[in-house]
């Protein structure tokens, strides 16, 4: 086990007796996610908080801007933004899931398949195309 005090505070790896695998534990402070840029609003695709492996979209059928509100791909591209059906681009993001897209900053996409190309916006469903149900 390792342990790291800093100020009265202490970072404690254990390597070996936590069933589930190594496990770093933060005592007494926050855990904050920069992408280096000196504001929370904008994106260098750093500055992210990923569970789990952030895999692609390749099935995706809908390409989107990664401007958010535009739908023509030529006006997308005339702004300096991306077409495409897979975005990986946001800072500032917590990301969740698998094979989602996010672009832009200050967001939260969760689930299978979704995506958000909009700033400080979330998107979420366990299912695609389908909302939660009641059981």
């Amino acid at each position: 086990m390792g342990i790291w005090i800093c100020f009265g505070n202490v970072i404690w790896v254990d390597e070996t007796t936590d069933p589930r695998g190594p496990l770093v534990q933060l005592e007494g402070m926050n855990l904050q996610v920069v992408n280096g840029e000196g504001s929370a609003a904008r994106a260098n695709a750093l500055g992210k908080l990923i569970v789990g492996y952030d895999e692609a979209n390749y099935e995706a059928e809908i390409s989107r801007c990664s401007g958010g509100r535009y739908a023509d791909q030529s006006i997308c591209e005339n702004i300096g933004a991306t077409w495409s059906h897979t975005h990986k681009s946001g800072s500032h993001y917590l990301v969740t899931g698998a094979q989602n897209n996010y672009s832009q900053y200050g967001g939260l996409v969760a689930g299978f398949q979704n995506f958000t190309t909009s700033s400080y916006s979330h998107r979420h469903r366990w299912i695609r195309q389908h909302r939660h149900r009641r059981l």
